[in-house]
Protein backbone atom coordinates (compact mmCIF):
# COMPACT_ATOMS: atom_id res chain seq x y z
CA UNK A 1 0.00 0.00 0.00
CA UNK A 2 1.37 3.29 -0.62
CA UNK A 3 2.71 5.36 1.79
CA UNK A 4 3.83 8.81 2.89
CA UNK A 5 6.13 9.43 6.40
CA UNK A 6 4.64 12.07 8.10
CA UNK A 7 5.12 14.23 11.26
CA UNK A 8 5.63 17.69 12.02
CA UNK A 9 8.61 20.15 10.62
CA UNK A 10 9.05 23.12 10.71
CA UNK A 11 8.81 25.94 7.61
CA UNK A 12 11.45 28.58 7.47
CA UNK A 13 12.67 31.33 5.20
CA UNK A 14 16.10 30.51 3.41
CA UNK A 15 18.75 32.62 3.76
CA UNK A 16 21.86 32.55 1.50
CA UNK A 17 24.87 31.56 2.61
CA UNK A 18 27.17 34.86 3.16
CA UNK A 19 30.49 33.19 2.71
CA UNK A 20 30.78 33.93 -0.82
CA UNK A 21 33.99 31.69 -2.68
CA UNK A 22 37.21 33.37 -2.43
CA UNK A 23 40.57 33.26 -4.78
CA UNK A 24 42.06 30.47 -2.35
CA UNK A 25 38.80 27.86 -2.93
CA UNK A 26 40.67 25.56 -5.12
CA UNK A 27 42.87 24.46 -1.65
CA UNK A 28 39.78 23.78 0.44
CA UNK A 29 38.83 20.36 -1.52
CA UNK A 30 42.05 19.17 0.20
CA UNK A 31 42.93 19.44 3.63
CA UNK A 32 46.11 21.29 4.99
CA UNK A 33 47.90 17.74 5.73
CA UNK A 34 46.92 16.19 3.06
CA UNK A 35 48.42 18.90 0.92
CA UNK A 36 51.31 18.59 2.59
CA UNK A 37 51.75 14.76 2.37
CA UNK A 38 51.01 14.99 -1.72
CA UNK A 39 53.77 17.39 -2.04
CA UNK A 40 55.88 15.43 0.56
CA UNK A 41 54.89 12.44 -1.50
CA UNK A 42 55.79 14.17 -4.85
CA UNK A 43 59.38 15.14 -3.94
CA UNK A 44 59.82 11.46 -2.29
CA UNK A 45 58.80 9.83 -5.36
CA UNK A 46 60.72 12.24 -7.65
CA UNK A 47 64.32 11.46 -5.33
CA UNK A 48 63.52 7.65 -5.51
CA UNK A 49 63.43 7.79 -9.37
CA UNK A 50 66.57 9.61 -9.94
CA UNK A 51 68.36 7.57 -7.80
CA UNK A 52 67.35 4.76 -9.50
CA UNK A 53 67.91 5.81 -13.26
CA UNK A 54 70.56 8.20 -12.49
CA UNK A 55 73.13 5.66 -13.26
CA UNK A 56 71.46 3.27 -15.96
CA UNK A 57 69.28 6.55 -17.57
CA UNK A 58 70.30 9.50 -20.13
CA UNK A 59 67.65 11.56 -19.16
CA UNK A 60 68.49 11.91 -16.07
CA UNK A 61 71.94 12.45 -15.94
CA UNK A 62 74.02 15.64 -17.06
CA UNK A 63 74.94 19.45 -14.89
CA UNK A 64 73.00 19.12 -11.31
CA UNK A 65 70.99 21.70 -12.42
CA UNK A 66 69.25 19.33 -15.40
CA UNK A 67 69.49 16.09 -12.69
CA UNK A 68 67.70 18.32 -10.38
CA UNK A 69 64.97 20.18 -12.80
CA UNK A 70 64.09 17.11 -14.66
CA UNK A 71 63.34 14.70 -11.29
CA UNK A 72 61.13 17.66 -10.14
CA UNK A 73 59.66 18.50 -13.33
CA UNK A 74 58.68 14.79 -13.39
CA UNK A 75 57.63 14.63 -9.72
CA UNK A 76 55.01 17.23 -10.06
CA UNK A 77 54.07 16.20 -13.64
CA UNK A 78 52.56 13.25 -12.37
CA UNK A 79 49.28 15.97 -10.83
CA UNK A 80 48.31 16.41 -14.37
CA UNK A 81 49.75 13.03 -15.61
CA UNK A 82 52.04 15.25 -18.47
CA UNK A 83 55.27 13.66 -17.63
CA UNK A 84 57.12 12.00 -20.63
CA UNK A 85 60.19 10.19 -19.15
CA UNK A 86 60.72 6.99 -20.15
CA UNK A 87 62.21 4.74 -17.72
CA UNK A 88 64.57 1.75 -17.66
CA UNK A 89 64.78 0.44 -14.38
CA UNK A 90 61.68 -2.05 -13.54
CA UNK A 91 61.99 -0.51 -10.38
CA UNK A 92 61.04 2.78 -11.37
CA UNK A 93 58.34 1.78 -13.41
CA UNK A 94 56.61 0.26 -10.45
CA UNK A 95 57.27 3.02 -8.48
CA UNK A 96 55.50 5.55 -11.11
CA UNK A 97 52.83 3.41 -11.34
CA UNK A 98 51.43 3.29 -8.22
CA UNK A 99 52.29 6.48 -7.65
CA UNK A 100 50.16 7.88 -10.66
CA UNK A 101 47.38 5.36 -9.39
CA UNK A 102 47.41 7.30 -6.08
CA UNK A 103 47.58 10.53 -7.84
CA UNK A 104 44.54 9.35 -9.97
CA UNK A 105 42.47 9.04 -6.92
CA UNK A 106 43.38 12.30 -5.36
CA UNK A 107 42.40 14.32 -8.72
CA UNK A 108 39.09 12.50 -8.90
CA UNK A 109 38.20 13.24 -5.23
CA UNK A 110 39.82 16.87 -6.04
CA UNK A 111 37.85 17.80 -8.40
CA UNK A 112 34.76 16.20 -7.16
CA UNK A 113 34.57 17.73 -4.33
CA UNK A 114 35.60 21.42 -5.98
CA UNK A 115 32.55 21.33 -8.64
CA UNK A 116 30.22 20.15 -5.27
CA UNK A 117 31.71 23.70 -3.30
CA UNK A 118 31.27 25.95 -6.56
CA UNK A 119 27.97 24.51 -8.16
CA UNK A 120 25.97 23.02 -4.34
CA UNK A 121 23.29 25.41 -3.44
CA UNK A 122 24.50 27.92 -0.81
CA UNK A 123 20.98 28.34 0.77
CA UNK A 124 21.06 27.77 4.96
CA UNK A 125 17.40 27.74 7.14
CA UNK A 126 17.09 31.00 8.76
CA UNK A 127 16.15 29.25 12.12
CA UNK A 128 17.56 25.79 12.66
CA UNK A 129 15.57 24.64 16.13
CA UNK A 130 12.49 25.93 18.20
CA UNK A 131 14.30 26.71 20.94
CA UNK A 132 15.89 29.75 18.79
CA UNK A 133 12.38 30.99 18.52
CA UNK A 134 11.43 30.95 22.10
CA UNK A 135 14.50 31.78 23.06
CA UNK A 136 14.00 35.62 20.77
CA UNK A 137 10.43 35.81 21.51
CA UNK A 138 9.34 34.94 17.87
CA UNK A 139 6.19 34.42 16.11
CA UNK A 140 4.95 31.15 14.71
CA UNK A 141 2.11 29.83 12.95
CA UNK A 142 0.38 26.76 12.43
CA UNK A 143 -2.49 25.53 10.18
CA UNK A 144 -5.81 26.59 11.44
CA UNK A 145 -7.79 23.71 13.48
CA UNK A 146 -4.54 21.48 13.15
CA UNK A 147 -3.22 19.47 16.65
CA UNK A 148 -0.05 21.15 16.17
CA UNK A 149 -1.41 24.14 18.24
CA UNK A 150 -1.58 21.73 21.24
CA UNK A 151 2.30 20.20 20.22
CA UNK A 152 3.46 24.59 20.26
CA UNK A 153 1.64 24.47 23.55
CA UNK A 154 3.40 21.39 24.98
CA UNK A 155 7.15 23.35 23.54
CA UNK A 156 5.97 25.92 25.65
CA UNK A 157 5.06 28.72 23.47
CA UNK A 158 2.99 30.95 24.61
CA UNK A 159 -0.32 31.78 23.32
CA UNK A 160 0.50 35.22 22.73
CA UNK A 161 3.23 33.95 20.63
CA UNK A 162 0.91 31.87 18.63
CA UNK A 163 -0.54 33.00 14.95
CA UNK A 164 -3.15 30.86 12.43
CA UNK A 165 -2.55 30.40 8.89
CA UNK A 166 -5.24 28.90 6.74
CA UNK A 167 -3.73 28.60 3.31
CA UNK A 168 -0.39 28.64 1.87
CA UNK A 169 -0.78 32.05 0.44
CA UNK A 170 -1.21 32.78 3.89
CA UNK A 171 2.02 30.34 5.21
CA UNK A 172 4.77 32.30 2.35
CA UNK A 173 3.11 36.15 3.36
CA UNK A 174 3.18 35.59 6.90
CA UNK A 175 6.96 33.87 6.64
CA UNK A 176 7.54 36.76 4.42
CA UNK A 177 6.78 39.40 6.64
CA UNK A 178 8.83 38.16 9.37
CA UNK A 179 7.80 38.13 13.31
CA UNK A 180 8.93 42.17 13.36
CA UNK A 181 6.66 42.99 10.74
CA UNK A 182 3.51 41.71 11.71
CA UNK A 183 4.21 37.94 10.55
CA UNK A 184 5.64 34.44 11.77
CA UNK A 185 10.05 33.54 12.08
CA UNK A 186 8.25 29.50 11.05
CA UNK A 187 5.53 27.57 10.50
CA UNK A 188 4.92 24.66 12.22
CA UNK A 189 2.63 22.06 10.42
CA UNK A 190 2.29 18.15 9.07
CA UNK A 191 5.83 17.51 6.96
CA UNK A 192 3.33 16.14 3.83
CA UNK A 193 1.54 19.38 3.99
CA UNK A 194 5.07 21.18 3.88
CA UNK A 195 5.87 19.06 1.48
CA UNK A 196 3.23 20.31 -0.58
CA UNK A 197 4.14 23.63 -0.07
CA UNK A 198 7.56 23.48 -1.25
CA UNK A 199 6.69 22.22 -4.41
CA UNK A 200 4.70 25.53 -4.82
CA UNK A 201 6.74 28.12 -3.16
CA UNK A 202 10.24 26.22 -3.05
CA UNK A 203 12.46 28.94 -3.88
CA UNK A 204 13.42 31.15 -0.84
CA UNK A 205 11.88 28.59 2.11
CA UNK A 206 13.26 25.23 3.66
CA UNK A 207 11.93 22.75 5.63
CA UNK A 208 13.75 22.09 8.75
CA UNK A 209 13.41 18.88 11.00
CA UNK A 210 10.78 16.82 11.43
CA UNK A 211 10.21 18.73 14.83
CA UNK A 212 8.11 15.64 15.80
CA UNK A 213 7.40 12.29 14.76
CA UNK A 214 3.08 11.28 14.08
CA UNK A 215 1.47 8.50 12.43
CA UNK A 216 1.89 8.59 8.33
CA UNK A 217 -0.44 8.85 5.86
CA UNK A 218 -1.67 5.38 3.85
CA UNK A 219 -3.68 5.68 0.56
CA UNK A 220 -6.21 2.71 -0.44
CA UNK A 221 -8.73 2.03 -2.73
CA UNK A 222 -11.06 -0.42 -4.20
CA UNK A 223 -13.14 -1.43 -7.38
CA UNK A 224 -16.37 -0.28 -5.82
CA UNK A 225 -15.11 2.79 -4.15
CA UNK A 226 -12.90 5.95 -5.32
CA UNK A 227 -9.37 6.46 -3.64
CA UNK A 228 -9.02 7.41 0.04
CA UNK A 229 -6.84 8.97 2.49
CA UNK A 230 -6.50 7.34 5.80
CA UNK A 231 -3.88 7.73 8.85
CA UNK A 232 -2.06 4.48 9.22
Amino acid sequence: MPYTESGVSMLVLARKDEDEPTMWVFLEPLTKDLWMATVVFMVVTGLFVWMIENPINEEFKGSKWKQFSTSFYFAFSTWTFTHDQKFKSLQSKVIVVSWCFVMLVIVQSYTASLSSMLTAKRLQPSVTDPRQLLHNGHYVGYQNGSFVHSMLRRLRFEERWIKVCSTQEEYAKALKLGSKNGGVSAIFDETPYINSFLLQYGKGFQKVGPIDRTVGFGFVSSLNLSPSLGAC
